[in-house]
């Protein structure tokens, strides 16, 4: 608690959402000095080894975020889509709509939003990030887990209409081409509650 070498120091990015209300020393002083356990991913920030893109942390018993869920057995796919390696593993297809999946240096993560800074306002996108290949012979379950975030506050998932937005799909036949695959929307997707 008391160290001031940054030498000695992990940085910690806080995006917008639940850790950084939670966390934010200016907004949060009695959180100086205190031990947090933080999940998050392990990369170069600011220079150092840092962590980006955390999604849970834990101080005092009291909870932040989104807790994840723990896994048994192999993994088949695990991505940051942090950077562009990352990123260039999925393949991004723009059906209709001229915004497109991109990399977000800032935030560390891919982004599609339909908004328009010329016209400010918001233009229909259908738009697909699809993931490299699983092969799942031979196993009897599997569990689907990743991050997402909405925004603004408005556009936050809350009835049936905007769930309709924001959907899972798995396809068997997939060849490169969206529109000639088949495909199985997946159900159960938990959405996020902050914008």
């Amino acid at each position: 608690a008391s160290e001031t070498n940054p030498d000695n120091m992990v940085p910690v990015q806080l995006p917008s959402g639940a850790l950084r209300t939670g966390l934010n020393l200016p907004e949060n002083p009695d959180m100086y000095g205190k031990e947090i356990l933080i999940y998050g991913s392990l990369e170069k920030y600011f220079g150092a080894a840092g962590i980006k893109t955390p999604s849970y942390a834990v101080v005092d018993g009291k909870e932040f975020g989104t807790k994840p869920i723990e896994t048994t057995g192999e993994e088949l796919l695990n991505e940051t889509l942090g950077n562009q390696a990352s990123f260039d593993k999925f393949k991004a297809v723009s059906i209709s709509g001229e915004q497109v999946w991109t990399l977000d240096a800032q935030y560390s993560c891919v982004k599609m939003s339909g908004y328009n800074n010329d016209t400010k306002a918001t233009d229909p996108n259908e738009d697909w990030l699809v993931s490299p290949a699983m092969d799942l012979t031979g196993k009897s379950a599997a569990t689907l887990t990743f991050n997402h975030a909405f925004g603004p506050a408005y556009a936050m998932p809350d009835t049936d209409e905007k769930k309709a937005q924001y959907t899972i799909w798995v396809s068997n036949d997939f060849n490169g081409d969206v529109a000639t695959a088949t495909w199985t929307q997946l159900q159960g997707m938990v959405y996020g509650t902050e914008g």
